[in-house]
């Protein structure tokens, strides 16, 4: 699955096509081999979840400089937990949906937004 901002324009360019198009003729002989060895590929019953990549130990300054910077974006973002609860809501993302960020934090948004 692929997934991109709403405001990605509706064509892909020539560098995404490329790249999509390599990842696939790259996968395409892995899920082959699968399929020929007797074992192909299936739909896990869950998500498989990647943790995320950390590089170097947590800098305070950084963290407050990262807020800030998704505080001052234009566009609703927000991150949730593995529960699926809203850990983080910025101001734009509050304003969307129409609900204030303390009253969304810690609940799933499918239960507490319409």
């Amino acid at each position: 699955m692929l997934l991109w901002p709403v405001w990605h324009p509706g064509q892909l360019s020539a560098g995404e096509q490329e790249m999509i198009t390599a990842c696939c003729r790259r996968a395409a002989p892995l899920l082959q081999q699968a399929a020929d060895s007797g074992r192909p590929l299936g739909f896990a019953d869950e998500p498989r979840l990647l943790p995320a990549l950390h590089s170097r130990e947590a800098d305070s300054a950084q963290a407050v400089a990262a807020l800030g910077c998704a505080e001052r974006l234009p566009v609703g973002c927000c991150a949730l937990d593995l529960d699926g609860r809203l850990t983080y809501i910025n101001p734009a993302g509050a304003e969307l949906v129409g609900a204030g960020a303390a009253s969304l934090l810690g609940k799933r948004p499918w239960e507490v937004l319409p």
